[in-house]
């Protein structure tokens, strides 16, 4: 249920978008750690790219 009232949300045109925030530093964490995972398994990346 939560998951879907989010992407309703996400489709308002009243919700602004931008930056997390500050609530939402655990999505920021998982977010890197998914793309340097990503980067590592990606053929033809930089993986030292931050």
């Amino acid at each position: 249920y939560a998951d879907k009232m989010v992407q309703r949300g996400l489709r308002s045109r009243f919700g602004p978008r931008g930056r997390y925030s500050w609530q939402e530093e655990t999505l920021r964490q998982f977010n890197r750690w998914l793309v340097t995972r990503y980067r590592r398994r990606w053929p033809g990346t930089n993986a030292g790219a931050p």
